[in-house]
């Protein structure tokens, strides 16, 4: 395994660990001010900012989110990479709720950071609600 490879699998493990911790301002540090998240059954969000005042505006106090992400292709191509993974969350939207369980497959475009480091730059989150 490279170390881009490595950095960038950190980069998947990191906002799965911000997730969960509900560090949402780790979350939006992982994705580039320019970056286009793509959510499906939503309009593009086409910056950094409009994906955290969506997230803010529906995160719940209480909230508590799982995932497990599979990553099945890593592939490198300079200053550029694409990710597919497959996801797995759990979330439990208000305490007292059931679990919302949702899965499917993401394809991200990273980019390289000035200095290093790697930042999403395009996220493709194909997930469905598991019934």
């Amino acid at each position: 395994m490279t170390r881009d490879e490595t950095d960038i699998r950190e980069v998947i493990a990191s906002w799965a660990r911000a997730a969960e911790a509900g560090d949402y301002e780790a979350v939006f540090s992982l994705i580039a001010a320019d970056g286009v998240m793509l959510v499906a059954g939503l309009p593009a969000f086409r910056s950094r900012a409009e994906y955290r005042a969506f997230v803010l505006g529906a995160v719940k106090p209480g909230r508590q989110f799982k995932a497990t992400f599979d990553i099945r292709e890593i592939a490198v191509f300079g200053d550029w990479a694409h990710v597919w993974t497959r996801e797995r969350s759990e979330i439990v939207r208000e305490p007292g709720t059931p679990v919302v369980r949702a899965s499917g497959d993401s394809l991200n475009v990273l980019r390289r950071l000035p200095g290093g480091g790697w930042c999403i730059a395009l996220a493709a989150n194909m997930m469905a609600l598991e019934v």
